[in-house]
């Protein structure tokens, strides 16, 4: 569940709002209804920016009461917006990559992190 929304322990606290296992029966249906799975989890932007109303989708799951319909459109929105914003991202990666580019893995990039720190003017 905290995967699948990019959520922490403290916000599902939130959004359950005291309303116990009933709430949180209620939220894994949601998520089955809109095709929300940890496999596929929401981009953690996507479910903190705003609609065309002014609320993210977080503040529509910590509501005291669910607007169902709404929530689940909200939810579905949202999972199109994930995964446009990862296709966008592997495109990018497949064009960098056909540039040249040669993708590093971790060690490398701590490696390159250590380097870059101990190179910086910090102040005194």
């Amino acid at each position: 569940m905290l995967a699948a929304l990019g959520i922490g322990r403290a916000q599902l606290a939130a959004i359950l709002g005291g309303q116990g296992w009933e709430r949180l029966d209620d939220l894994v249906a949601l998520l089955d209804a809109a095709g929300i799975h940890p496999r596929s989890p929401l981009n953690v932007r996507v479910v903190r920016s705003q609609d065309q109303e002014g609320r993210s989708l977080l503040e529509l799951l910590r509501a005291p009461r669910w607007d169902r319909p709404r929530l689940v459109a909200a939810l579905r929105r949202a999972r199109a917006e994930s995964l446009a914003l990862d296709r966008r991202r592997q495109d990018r990666e497949a064009r960098l990559v056909t540039l040249g580019y040669e993708p590093v893995g971790q060690d490398e990039r701590r490696r390159r992190l250590a380097q870059n720190l101990a190179l910086w003017d910090w102040p005194r």
